[in-house]
């Protein structure tokens, strides 16, 4: 069984735990350009390591014509739900255009 925390003792609200890792983040939005046709693909995850390579052999449609990518922009999360807000909006007209014109 995984330690998930370390108990510091009981408090007012019960049991408080300390983070075994708190610098460990619930999700990742990342920004690939294609090294083929310079393209961007904007992607969620919660392991950037083992996404960037399942991109690079192939494994998604939409991103296995433009092989390799190379990671351009990783943003960190907490808050899955803002993740997911913040990776939607990079995916608009708008988003594109900033991410076009920040790496463009």
């Amino acid at each position: 069984m995984a330690q998930l925390g370390r108990a510091l003792g009981s408090g007012p609200r019960g049991r408080q735990f300390e983070s075994v890792r708190p610098d460990i983040f619930d999700m990742y939005i990342y920004i690939l350009k294609s090294k083929l046709d310079g393209s961007y693909y904007v992607g969620l995850t919660k392991n950037i390591e083992e996404r960037i390579s399942y991109h690079n052999k192939g494994y998604n449609l939409s991103t296995k014509a433009k092989i390799p990518w190379e990671l351009i922009k990783i943003e960190e999360f907490k808050d899955t739900s803002l993740a997911i807000k913040r990776e939607r909006f990079l995916k608009t007209g708008r988003g594109r255009s900033i991410i076009k014109a920040q790496f463009g």
